[in-house]
């Protein structure tokens, strides 16, 4: 039986993200809408989607639980608040302030003999099955056991196996914690590529970036003619 300790929760949640990923073949759709795929509603939880109003001749993004179901009720922004905001959040001014709102942002290094420890117990109890199963195995091949018997001896470790490559498989891709200096000025540069890139670069640029963006509006807003929404930008995970 596996061992309950080697077997980490998170871990095993970032095992069954791995293996959705590999699931998905081919690459994110472009369009001209740079934030989709990586806007998430402050409010509800699900992504936002670009629409483009051709009576005002300008894009915008809406809660897809909204847009679908109506059961959200996040207002309708512009691309345009939103790259306002998304650029002043990148302020060499102010460069706290987009620390603070990102999720993931270590400023520390990692404990890497801690990984490598969680490695070598992963590899053992890996070692420690196979050899199991090989004495199984033996076991059949002499008639002390029967098929029946080795087939029900050998499924929990079989299982256990999967589990356990998987999760190998997931601590050697896991990313190096991200530096200060280099991921300041890669995004601090990215103010200047703005004005001067196509759509589809934009998009580049914060699908490469971003892992999520979460958006809100201020709560006071009420909608009116012709009065657009400010954008709030809860929190930013980098990819």
């Amino acid at each position: 039986m596996l061992n309950p300790s080697i077997i980490d929760v998170e871990l095993y949640e970032q095992t069954q993200l791995l293996r959705s990923q590999r699931a998905k073949e081919g690459k994110k759709a472009t369009s001209p809408f740079p934030f989709s795929g990586v806007l998430r509603c402050g409010r509800c939880g699900s992504s936002l989607s670009g629409y483009y109003k051709k009576a005002r001749g300008s894009k915008h993004y809406i809660c897809i639980a909204k847009k679908n179901k109506g059961t959200c009720d996040l207002p309708m922004f512009t691309e345009n608040t939103l790259t306002k905001e998304f650029l002043e959040s990148l302020s060499p001014d102010n460069t706290e302030q987009f620390i603070k709102l990102t999720s993931n942002f270590e400023l520390e290094s990692p404990k890497e003999e801690d990984n490598d420890n969680t490695i070598k117990e992963l590899e053992n109890e890996l070692s420690i099955i196979k050899t199991r199963k090989k004495n199984w195995l033996l076991a059949l091949g002499n008639g002390v056991i029967s098929q029946e018997e080795y087939l029900t001896m050998t499924k929990d470790d079989s299982k256990n196996e999967d589990v356990i490559k998987e999760q190998l498989s997931v601590l050697s891709q896991q990313k190096v914690v991200f530096d200060k200096d280099p991921i300041l000025n890669l995004l601090l540069s990215l103010t200047d590529l703005w004005n001067t890139a196509s759509d589809y670069e934009k998009k580049s640029f914060i699908n490469e970036l971003f892992k999520n963006i979460v958006v809100d509006v201020p709560s006071d807003y009420y909608r009116a003619p012709g009065k657009t929404p400010n954008v709030i930008i809860k929190e930013f995970t980098l990819s």
